[in-house]
């Protein structure tokens, strides 16, 4: 059975596994079993902007790595929080190259991360939730948790501490809280745990969000979506919505949630949705978001349903964090020691899922990272058409600071 240490709440699940290899000094034990206090959260300063459009270059550096010829979604938020769990462990240049590729030092993303959950809109109709879970393996041999980590993950990140034997019981539990942090919509994580695996850091996101301005029966019409693939018979949601949105490359929409929004950009004819995303980078993105035209905009939004899984070792490491992969460089002394080895990152398991429809949006995102031991509005005369039939990318952003909490492609139905 797995104790509970601490009991917190938080966000995106995201899953880290620590390995263990080669040889790691012995530090003392932490009393695991005796549980842990955790002191009130510190008061935080954050320059919420600062950090967003920081957060919104890793999204888009993420989504470029990824984007391809099939559908894609990724949550850039849940891979933010579980991150930043993990970077509360690292020291040396492990650390320097995860503060690098994220944009922020390990101070500026703790407070931004905490400011940005409370500044999160808490509507009736539009509800998100975010957790995060640290589990960690209960044989001392194995593991030595730092005690500073355990409290950093604590205050900033609310973080639910488990210590567990990680056996078959464990990835049922590791599974069932996926399950209840994601509103059902993942239900499973993990389908075994590794002999050499000796934490996990978890964070999970789920979204509900109810359209402002539902689609009525006469505006669901049979359509035909013109993908990478083929085309494809669909359902078409036909609408007038009021924020238009124009790129260089790119013309799009938003509809609107209570304190959320679905942004759809549709890239000019000509040019594949890989193409325009890798044309992308923070701020041309947030300068498309930004400058929104607040004008009639004529839409059709194709309903559709998508889950993706990933393991973003490869991604993160070509963006610039290797050695967190490396067995022997990974530096994780912050968090903890392994009387098996050095201790390194092994996975970053991402899995997503949505259903877009008349009534609204659900969405759902777990991270998991597994260590081892080793604007003016111009007037329009005609309003503009944004007709998402062919294959077009698309967000799901909070209306405050503009950043993707889904990020995804749709290339085929």
């Amino acid at each position: 059975m797995k104790k509970r240490m601490v009991s917190l709440l938080l966000a995106v699940c995201m899953l880290l596994s620590l390995t263990a290899c080669g040889n790691a000094p012995q530090s003392t034990a932490v009393n695991l079993a005796a549980g842990y206090t955790a002191r009130q959260a510190a008061v935080l300063t954050a320059d919420l902007h600062q950090g967003s459009v920081a957060a919104s270059d890793f999204a888009v550096a993420l989504m470029r790595s990824e984007c391809g010829e099939d559908s894609v979604l990724l949550s850039p938020v849940s891979v933010l929080y579980a991150l930043a769990l993990t970077v509360n462990g690292a020291k040396g240049d492990t650390l320097a190259q995860m503060e690098a590729t994220l944009g922020m030092t390990r101070e500026e993303l703790n407070a931004f991360l905490s400011e940005y959950l409370k500044h999160l809109p808490a509507e009736e109709n539009s509800a998100l939730h975010l957790a995060n879970s640290l589990w960690l393996r209960d044989e001392a041999d194995h593991l030595h948790v730092e005690p500073d980590f355990l409290q950093t993950c604590v205050n900033y990140y609310n973080a639910e501490i488990f210590s567990a034997p990680f056996d078959s019981s464990t990835v049922k539990e590791i599974n069932g809280w996926t399950k209840e942090h994601t509103d059902g919509m993942i239900e499973k994580l993990l389908d075994e745990i590794p002999v050499e695996a000796v934490a996990y850091l978890v964070n999970a996101l789920s979204f509900d969000g109810k359209w402002e301005t539902p689609y009525e029966e006469d505006q669901v019409r049979d359509g035909t979506f013109h993908g990478a693939k083929g085309d494809t018979d669909c359902q078409m949601m036909h609408s007038t919505e009021r924020v238009y949105l124009q790129g260089d490359h790119a013309t799009g929409f938003m509809k609107y949630y209570d304190g959320y929004a679905f942004v759809a950009l549709l890239p000019e004819e000509g040019m594949s949705v890989s193409d325009f995303v890798a044309s992308l980078d923070g701020a041309k993105l947030r300068s498309i978001l930004e400058n929104s035209t607040y004008s009639p905009v004529e839409t059709a939004l194709p309903k559709f349903t998508g889950e993706c899984s990933f393991d973003l070792a490869q991604t993160l490491s070509d963006l610039g964090i290797t050695d967190l992969f490396d067995g022997e460089k990974a530096d994780l002394s912050g968090l903890g020691t392994s009387e098996m080895g050095n201790l390194s990152v092994s996975r970053v398991i991402h899995k997503t899922f949505i259903d877009v429809n008349e009534a609204g949006t659900r969405a759902a995102a777990v991270t998991a990272v597994e260590t081892k031991d080793s604007a003016a509005v111009p007037i329009m005369e005609e309003p503009p058409r944004v007709i998402l039939d062919r294959p077009f990318v698309y967000m799901i952003v909070d209306t405050g600071n503009l950043l993707p909490l889904f990020m995804g492609t749709v290339t085929d139905m």
